[in-house]
């Protein structure tokens, strides 16, 4: 109610001061006139009105072209194993303020561009936070302009979800499951040391991190433990792999954006 009211008294201010010359009326458009386009840098000009029963309707939104492409963007995303709450998160939309969140952002976009044109000069980066930083949203971020810069095949997945994947496929199916998630071109494997610390769990994920170090596949690790925590978990050989020369690291060392509403 106080937005309509708030809608009423503006338009009579309006209405008082045309009446007192202090402002001039909009000119009538016609149905002569035509609809009315805006231009989107992407796709060019597109409609935004069209004329019905002698009047002008305006569609909502933007360039509907776009709209179809993050639709798209989003399916793809949450096909590749993002969660659909998830499937929006971008770099643009991440709340980043301080100097360190600026700092984190900065080097997952360019991670992503140097895993999109020369993967082997950087096999990895390791996002490290705690609860609630922003983990997740950067790495599907990471994962949307991997896939916008046309870097291929993109797998998304929890390190405990793989492995309850694995031990629940036919023996004779596990292989084929274990190299959907080792071709992939990009793999995001998050919450590392959120999973049973079994010596076969520490077994078939380093044989994950070391079959795609082999080929050449840029991976994305996140966790809230450090890699030096993380070395019981997955190995010392694997856990190197995540922090070797030439991988990035990340530190989102904030308070859960979930419980302050803070940005980073």
């Amino acid at each position: 109610m106080e937005r309509i009211s708030s809608l009423l008294e503006g338009f009579r201010e309006a209405q008082a001061k045309i009446a007192r010359g202090e402002r001039k009326p909009r000119p009538e458009r016609t149905e002569a006139d035509g609809p009315t386009f805006l231009e989107c840098e992407t796709h060019g000009p597109y409609q935004v009105s069209r004329w019905k029963d002698g009047r002008e309707w305006f569609f909502a939104g933007g360039c509907p072209k776009c709209a179809r492409g993050e639709d798209d963007m989003g399916s793809r995303l949450i096909e590749a194993g993002a969660e659909e709450a998830l499937a929006g998160c971008s770099f643009v939309n991440f709340k980043a303020k301080s100097e360190r969140g600026k700092n984190a952002v900065s080097r997952c976009q360019r991670f992503v561009e140097m895993a999109s044109r020369i993967p082997s000069e950087c096999l990895g980066i390791f996002l490290e936070g705690n609860i609630g930083a922003g983990k997740s949203h950067l790495s599907v971020a990471i994962a949307r302009e991997f896939i916008a810069k046309g870097g291929g095949s993109v797998r998304i997945v929890e390190a405990g979800k793989y492995l309850s994947g694995l031990w629940d496929a036919p023996f004779e199916a596990k292989e084929s499951y274990k190299e959907r998630f080792v071709c992939a071109r990009l793999l995001v494997l998050e919450e590392l040391g959120r999973h049973a610390n079994t010596e076969a769990s520490m077994v078939e994920l380093s044989s994950l991190i070391n079959s795609r170090y082999a080929r050449g596949r840029p991976t994305v690790f996140t966790s809230n433990m450090s890699s030096k925590a993380l070395v019981g978990f997955l190995g010392e050989a694997a856990a190197d792999r995540m922090t070797q020369k030439g991988n990035m690291y990340a530190a989102l060392k904030w308070d859960s954006y979930r419980q302050t509403g803070r940005a980073a």
